[in-house]
């Protein structure tokens, strides 16, 4: 990512007005906790966003 294009950044920054939260190692790692853990015996095939909401702009 030496010369990004700038129509490609502007619309990857463009929620950060909104959401301008960004995730930590530790983030990631309360997530492995509960994929590791008993609370998730009852789900199965489901897919699980880690983003902060970005996906959701």
């Amino acid at each position: 990512m030496r010369s990004p294009s700038q129509f490609g950044l502007e619309r990857a920054m463009s929620g950060m007005a909104t959401n301008s939260k960004t995730g930590e190692a530790v983030d990631i790692a309360r997530i492995a906790l509960f994929l590791a853990s008993e609370d998730l015996k009852m789900i199965n095939g489901a897919t699980l966003v880690a983003d902060f909401g970005w996906t959701a702009y």
